[in-house]
């Protein structure tokens, strides 16, 4: 047994008893205060001779062998007793005499009931009214926010207090306390003792403050990363993870540290693959000139910080001299990293030293606020505030829109007018609109986009939508992609959003004295409302990552937009913005729509179902919408039941069939009654659509038959607001 443990104990003089070596200042955590741990120890262990120096806990062979022939199994028992200290040392960077005392327990030495433990309870309520008191909490909390804190019978002050060596915990004056002449006690060990303790409170006050329930695992939590911010704070940069595993270590340098006077440029970033529980640490170093800005960021306790670490879903940042210590998952360190960067750029340059103005700025760089409202940079002891210049614009912004011409039509149809109600109805985030070419869809909506920026500017009540972002999917007839364009985004979308461009330019020209709009100036002011970005122009396939605020996102063309972007676009509006997509299922480009065998394949909603025509039509608050022919929808899959699952030719199909069920989506169906173009235009659609062959990609109870070949009946048969489309509607799966 012996020399399993300890080696082969006939040749060696010293042995170790420790499993490797210790960190120095972990060492002397183990060995107490002027080796009063070893003291302990040696006495319970029948009189052991022990020594603690390069890391290790050593002793002498020939005593060790002596004593396991006194006591069987003493061997195993200092084995135990050993490196269970070492692990609890290596856990948390504190021991106790209790803990020694119950180490040796433990592994069965006897243990005098007088060795040195914390003071009991009795004593303290002796000298409850002189004793003072550390607060470990701030007035904010309330009776409610204490009684959270304590947890039933005081079970999480309990818990809390174990982690820090049974330290007892109470409430006093509004305010969890505890007796100063032990923390000073514990701190005397242990420099971190006070600073890991207020840590792990502060951490768990923000939890209730913010409506959040204590746990085990939170708890938890906050004590393991008081821990490691601690362990940060004093190696500088760790060098060993808490289960003794080697952290590795390497520097990058990032971009936004390149010539950057206030940052060295490289990054120290540390991970431990061999130790799961490791969380990832970047440390970012300040130069001497940016010093000062680091003593702003770090003022106001913490209050700039704590909004960066709140930010990033709670990453640790400590400060340890010139370095700034990020904790946490790598995405998440590197963007609370690059928020110190780029408002410590920001600090620098504007001369910001305020906590408000900070504060401020801050919402500037966390994208909360528009960069227009911050101060600028002060010169010459004065400062110039850029609100006003902002307060100014706006002014401009007011006048511009106050004597803009907006032309303003109703609806000439039913289907018309009730489109221009959801248009103008907030309630709902999401429009989809289907029809074909002609029926006003974007159109329509381009002139209600255009009332809702001037009421916002003009300071009309309950107007909050203060852009106007226009997208359009980059396909051409046939399908085939366009090539390079010169130019910046808008040289490069001209001529594909064209679309938007000539209706917004009728919209915005005035009349002539000769009763003709003057589309010239109408093009004028579109230039000036593209230059200020209040209308903008953004690629789809350029949406990933971004979001929108108090804006109106609209997507044309959404027949041409593949399922992934759909999705895309779909997710990027905020609370405050709506998004409208528009679509014309018979007017797809996007190649042939045979091709889906790598399309997701969904179950179809039960308010869609399919006449015998092939018609696909889905109901919606009580009315039931011809979407399109089956053929230019997806290819559906059917049963007796009915239908079962299908396959969207393109992103606008799916959204419709898919998102059409949920309470924040309108439907609009446009027909070709609602067509306002030539008498041509309609023609031409109604011809296209009675003699096609319809039918083909539903598999199953396949609906069947062509449309009527007669074109004369088809001109003639003009679906009007009241008659329905060709064929007997007779319902093959029932909607909902």
């Amino acid at each position: 047994m012996v020399k399993r443990i300890f080696g082969d104990i006939k040749t060696a003089e010293q042995i170790v008893l420790t499993d490797g070596k210790l960190p120095q200042k972990l060492l002397m955590v183990l060995a107490g205060k002027n080796k009063s741990h070893i003291k302990i120890l040696s006495e319970t262990m029948f009189g052991l001779p022990l020594d603690a120096k390069k890391g290790q806990i050593l002793a002498f062979a020939k005593d060790i062998k002596a004593l396991e022939k006194k006591h069987k199994g003493f061997a195993k028992q200092v084995e135990e007793v050993i490196r269970g200290l070492q692990g609890k040392v290596r856990e948390s960077f504190e021991i106790s005499e209790k803990d020694i005392v119950e180490a040796l327990a433990l592994s069965g030495f006897k243990v005098k009931k007088d060795e040195p433990l914390v003071a009991p309870p009795e004593k303290a309520k002796k000298t409850e009214k002189t004793v003072e008191r550390v607060k470990l909490t701030s007035k904010r909390l309330t009776s409610a926010h204490l009684a959270k804190m304590a947890g039933p019978n005081d079970l999480f002050l309990r818990q809390v207090g174990g982690y820090f060596s049974g330290l007892p915990l109470t409430i006093e004056d509004g305010r969890i306390v505890a007796n100063d002449d032990q923390v000073e006690h514990f701190t005397d060990k242990d420099v971190g003792f006070r600073l890991r303790l207020t840590s792990v409170m502060s951490a768990l006050e923000g939890i209730v403050l913010k409506g959040g329930e204590l746990s085990d695992e939170n708890i938890d939590q906050a004590v393991t990363r008081a821990i490691e911010s601690h362990n940060i704070i004093l190696e500088g940069v760790a060098t060993m993870s808490r289960s003794g595993h080697q952290i590795d270590k390497k520097d990058v340098f990032p971009d936004d540290l390149k010539d950057n006077h206030l940052f060295e440029p490289r990054v120290t970033v540390e991970t431990c693959s061999a130790d799961e529980t490791y969380v990832p640490v970047e440390t970012l170093t300040f130069t001497k000139e940016g010093r000062a800005i680091q003593s702003v960021l770090m003022s106001y306790n913490r209050a700039h910080v704590e909004r960066i670490q709140e930010k990033t879903g709670g990453v640790l940042i400590s400060v340890d001299k010139t370095k700034m210590i990020f904790r946490g998952a790598p995405e998440q360190t590197s963007v609370a990293r690059s928020y110190v960067v780029a408002l410590a750029n920001m600090l620098s340059e504007k001369g910001f030293r305020k906590k408000d103005v900070v504060a401020h700025a801050l919402s500037v760089v966390l994208e909360e606020v528009d960069e227009s409202t911050l101060p600028t940079k002060i010169e010459n002891g004065k400062k110039t505030n850029s609100a006003v210049a902002a307060k100014s614009r706006l002014s401009e912004y007011a006048k511009f829109f106050a004597k803009l011409p907006i032309l303003m039509s109703g609806g000439r149809t039913d289907n018309q007018k009730h489109y221009i109600s959801l248009l103008t109805d907030n309630k709902y985030p999401l429009v989809l609109t289907q029809g074909p070419a002609g029926t006003g869809k974007t159109f329509l909506f381009l002139q209600r986009a255009m009332r809702a920026l001037c009421d916002h500017y003009t300071g009309a009540p309950s107007a909050n939508f203060k852009k106007l972002i226009l997208s359009y999917p980059i396909v051409n007839v046939g399908g085939k992609k366009t090539g390079f364009l010169p130019g910046g985004v808008y040289e490069k979308s001209k001529p594909k959003f064209r679309t938007y461009y000539d209706h917004l330019a009728h919209i915005l020209a005035p009349v002539g004295e000769d009763g003709f709009v003057d589309e010239k100036a109408g093009n004028a002011s579109l230039d000036y409302l593209l230059a200020e970005e209040i209308i903008k122009i953004e690629m789809l396939e350029d949406m990933m990552g971004k979001s929108y605020r108090e804006a109106m996102v609209v997507l044309d063309e959404a027949q041409n937009a593949p399922p992934e972007q759909i999705t895309s676009f779909l997710t990027r509006a905020e609370t405050t913005s709506r998004v409208f997509v528009f679509g014309d299922m018979e007017q797809c480009y996007l190649g042939s729509k045979q091709a889906t065998a790598g399309a997701e394949r969904f179950e179809v909603p039960q308010n869609v179902s399919i006449d015998e025509t092939g018609m696909v039509s889905i109901k919606k608050n009580g009315r039931k919408m011809p979407l399109g022919f089956h053929r230019d929808v997806g290819a559906f899959v059917m049963d007796k039941a009915g239908l079962q699952y299908f396959r969207a030719y393109n992103g606008f199909a799916e959204a419709v069939v898919m998102y059409s069920v949920s309470p924040l989506v309108a439907c609009v169906m446009l027909g070709h009654e609602d067509i306002q173009r030539s008498p041509l235009a309609h023609d031409v659609l109604s011809i296209r659509r009675g003699l096609r062959v319809v039918g083909d990609e539903v598999t199953g109870q396949s609906p069947r038959g062509r449309g009527c070949c007669d074109v004369a009946k088809i001109l003639a048969k003009r679906p009007s607001a009241k008659e329905g489309r060709f064929g007997t509607v007779i319902p093959i799966h029932k909607a909902g």
